[in-house]
């Protein structure tokens, strides 16, 4: 019997995954709302208009896994519910004035954290990054025939090589120096990595001092980004 935790084939998959979490920017539109409308600049096109909050800030299958015993969209759905939480501890201050008890307010810095590390800029970089480290690890492998030999049978021992694979270390040079293949990083290596910077910014976000700005009611309209938190704070600031 399959896990309950799997969606059945009439339940919907989410697939926009959003970076930036909808109840955050609902509380920047024009009614407060996520019904309302933001005015989202686009830096790389240079263009104004108004969108909804659901429209924006999401990337598809952003926080995808793949697992026989979850839904796709298990992780997007258990980072919703956290949201959700977090974001009605932002209500409470913004109706307030003042900052929640200190166990409702860590909500709002694991938000933070979470908004820091769920960063899709980030993401390309450290994507690029590990692929260019392969593509120099598969250049060393063929560096010597010897060397390749080496990495061959250890592959084989292993498992790692299907049956009746015989590629020679010629054929197998000139696929690399061709650049001939591509490497894709899994969205869960991205998924581990992002959190494990997660739980080292918490803390430091939990041992700072938090106070409430309260805008005056003729102040200029509330600015946000793609990026509403750095991934790192100076110790001074």
């Amino acid at each position: 019997m399959k896990s309950n935790r799997l969606k059945s084939n009439r339940q919907q998959v989410a697939r926009k995954h959003h970076f930036v979490s909808e109840g955050y920017l609902a509380a920047l539109t024009n009614t407060g709302t996520s019904k309302g409308l933001l005015r989202v600049y686009d830096h790389s096109t240079q263009k104004s208009f108004p969108a909804k909050p659901k429209h924006v800030a999401f990337e598809l299958d952003y926080n995808r896994v793949n697992t026989p015993t979850l839904a796709p969209d298990a992780l997007e759905e258990a980072i919703g519910r956290f949201e959700s939480h977090a974001i009605r501890e932002l209500r409470k201050i913004i109706t307030s004035g003042k900052l929640t008890p200190t166990e409702e307010f860590s909500y709002v810095y694991n938000l933070i954290a979470l908004f820091a590390v769920k960063t899709p800029a980030i993401r390309r970089a450290s994507e690029n990054a590990q692929k260019q480290m392969w593509r120099q690890v598969m250049h060393l492998m063929v560096s010597s025939e010897e060397m390749f030999q080496q990495q061959m049978n250890a592959a084989r021992e292993d498992g790692f090589l299907r049956p009746g694979l015989n590629a020679s270390y010629q054929q197998t040079k000139d696929f690399v120096t061709r650049d001939a293949y591509t490497i894709s990083i899994p969205v869960e290596q991205h998924i581990i990595t992002e959190h494990s910077v997660f739980d080292e910014i918490l803390p430091h976000l939990s041992q700072r001092y938090w106070s409430v700005m309260t805008a005056k009611a003729d102040a200029p309209d509330i600015i946000t980004c793609d990026r509403p938190a750095p991934p790192s704070w100076p110790q001074s600031e």
